[in-house]
């Protein structure tokens, strides 16, 4: 797994979108979304803002993905905030994972834009791993009769498809299982600057730090996102 992202959960599950028209009701469906409280100090840059190194081969890449933010381009998008199912209209502006190799659990992180200004940022930690029941890890999974009967794995067989428990080692065979879940989180910021603010970590030194997967997020945002390429590309204070 990649150094510097955290694992959030696992398993299976992703945003759904449908075109629709820009209405009134697009602030109604926000309004139920709590926006980050910007008095927070962890909502607050400590630095003027970040400036971000870019791979420019990648970046120039990126910009031909680039999203128009247009009322014809607006969707309407469902996610979960755990089990809370949360709705939207706007723009998905930017992806990216931490997946690679054959990490069993990774990250994904989603960005979009709604009609209204804010920014909906989507976590969610996916995995590939299944417990014995007798595994003591097995509180981070679903219980399925069997591999073959657990969702999300389309027709590849199962030994392509999941990843056994290092500690309990179960078999491929074994019934039942307990399959890793995927866990997913939302934050909604008021603005760009506090999205970016919460992407940052603390290393052990207490030194401010960009993942891998947070600056390529940031990256993709900037190519479409005007807003959030002023705070990527603002010079950076560190006295």
């Amino acid at each position: 797994m990649e150094t510097g992202c955290e694992y959030v959960g696992g398993g299976v599950g992703s945003a759904s979108f449908a075109t629709v028209p820009i209405a009134a009701e697009s602030s109604r469906l926000l309004s139920e979304v709590p926006a980050a409280d910007s008095s927070n100090d962890a909502s607050r840059l400590t630095v003027s803002s970040p400036c971000l190194a870019y791979d420019l081969l990648d970046h120039e890449l990126r910009k031909e993905a680039k999203v128009e933010l247009t009322e014809e381009t607006a969707q309407r998008f469902d996610v979960r905030d755990g089990q809370r199912p949360i709705t939207f209209v706007g723009w998905m502006i930017a992806d990216a994972d931490s997946q690679g190799g054959h990490d069993p659990r990774w990250t994904e992180l989603t960005l979009y834009k709604t009609v209204t200004g804010k920014y909906v940022l989507e976590k969610v930690g996916r995995s590939d791993v299944f417990h014995a029941p007798s595994c003591r890890r097995r509180s981070k999974g679903v219980q399925v009769d069997s591999l073959e009967d657990a969702e999300g794995g389309g027709d590849e067989p199962v030994e392509e498809r999941f990843v056994p428990c290092p500690d309990c080692r179960p078999s491929f065979d074994q019934e039942p299982v307990f399959v890793e879940r995927d866990i997913s989180s939302i934050a909604v910021y008021a603005e760009p600057e506090q999205m970016v603010d919460s992407l940052f970590r603390k290393d052990g030194d207490n030194m401010r730090y960009l993942s891998r997967v947070a600056r390529e997020l940031l990256d993709e945002a900037a190519t479409s996102d005007e807003d959030v390429s002023r705070v990527v590309n603002s010079p950076a204070d560190i006295t």
